[in-house]
């Protein structure tokens, strides 16, 4: 058992890496915070005992009116320096603890992510959430404030026996006579705790599994609560995707020339409306990949399609070609589609646009050539 719990501590050290030597200084800090505990009290009494409550305390405060006020001012600023420094050590700890805990975490997920089957059979899904989310926030807490706090009471205690020692020895031994006791309550109180602490780790990981398989559960219920809704969703999208498909069969654009500016011009709004079409049914056939195959005319369908998309394709590339400014200035020139001989981005975007319009006029050739059977 020993031997278990010094591999856990060494575990949580060895993530600390590059970042030790930091928390050693907030270590530190917390040792220096608590002596200035102990320093401030001591101007705290000087101030008292010579100036206001002392034998020559009226004398002190006329003829030495500039000591009281350098003894204010230092216990100012060793007040102002102890709050630094629980600041700075109170962020170090914090910001060690984050660090650590993010290491562990990540092992933890890659570690889970490997497992087979089987880990996942014998483990619930609560008992893995409990450990990656309070276990390691209880690690975190720890190293940010347990640590500390047991350095700073260790410290503490031991510098306030040293300066009890030095004022009264008697006094001294009165005080730490009732620490034996105080042990004991802490040794009780602890075998007490300890079994319900790992009890309500346990009630944790339940409820985590709980929540899980209801939440994860939820969908089910769901989905069969609503199964008439929808079916009633898929009845309307079945029934635009008819009406879809009888527009598309019906429009005609064989006639029209995408290489003639003119015709682009004049049949803008047939190619507008094939286009949205085809983006429609596209979008709504992803969700629907079963509809096709209740077509009776699939085959006459699907060459009608391609053939479509292939015009909306040539059209969007074509009516960005229409109206960039260079072609509109320059469409009687002779204009290379090879981009490396433009000097210019304009040009160069220009040929890239007729060349894919080049290809995409060969495809559109092959589809009615498919359309039509020739």
């Amino acid at each position: 058992m020993e031997r278990e719990h010094h591999s856990k501590i060494k575990f949580i050290f060895d993530n600390m890496k590059g970042y030790k030597l930091l928390y050693v200084i907030t270590l530190i800090g917390a040792v220096s915070y608590n002596a200035l505990q102990l320093v401030v009290p001591h101007f705290t009494q000087r101030i008292l005992d010579e100036f206001l409550i002392g034998e020559e305390a009226r004398e002190n405060l006329i003829n030495h009116k500039d000591m009281l006020y350098k003894l204010i001012v230092t216990m100012i600023l060793l007040t102002l320096l102890r709050t630094t420094i629980v600041y700075l050590t109170c962020m170090g700890s914090e910001m060690v603890s984050q660090k650590v805990l993010y290491r562990i975490r990540n092992h933890l997920f890659r570690k889970i992510e490997t497992q087979d089957m089987n880990f996942y059979g014998k483990y619930r899904t609560g008992d893995l959430m409990t450990r990656v989310t309070g276990d390691l926030d209880a690690i975190r807490h720890m190293i940010a404030w347990v640590i500390r706090t047991i350095v700073e009471s260790l410290s503490l205690m031991i510098a306030v026996a040293i300066y009890f020692t030095y004022m009264n020895w008697k006094l001294t031994l009165c005080l730490f006579a009732i620490a034996p006791f105080i042990l004991i309550i802490v040794i009780l109180f602890k075998n007490k705790v300890g079994p319900r602490h790992r009890e309500l780790r346990e009630k944790m990981a339940q409820m985590n599994t709980a929540a899980q398989e209801n939440i994860s559960g939820n969908r089910v219920v769901k989905a069969f609560a609503q199964e008439e809704r929808e079916k009633k969703q898929k009845a309307g999208r079945t029934e635009i995707l008819k009406k879809t498909v009888q527009a598309i069969m019906k429009i005609d654009v064989s006639g029209i020339n995408l290489f003639d500016d003119t015709q682009l011009a004049d049949c803008q709004d047939v190619l507008e409306k094939n286009k949205k079409l085809v983006e429609i049914y596209r979008h709504m056939a992803k969700d629907n990949p079963e509809f096709e195959e209740t077509l009776e005319n699939k085959e006459a369908f699907k060459k009608q399609l391609d053939y479509l998309t292939a015009v909306s394709d040539l059209y969007r590339v074509r009516k960005l070609i229409v109206t960039n400014e260079y072609y509109k200035t320059h469409y009687n020139d002779e204009l290379s589609m090879e981009a490396e001989q433009n000097d210019t981005p304009m040009k160069k975007y220009l040929a890239k646009l007729l060349r894919t319009s080049f290809y995409l006029g060969k495809s559109l050739r092959m589809a009615a050539a498919e359309k039509t059977g020739k």
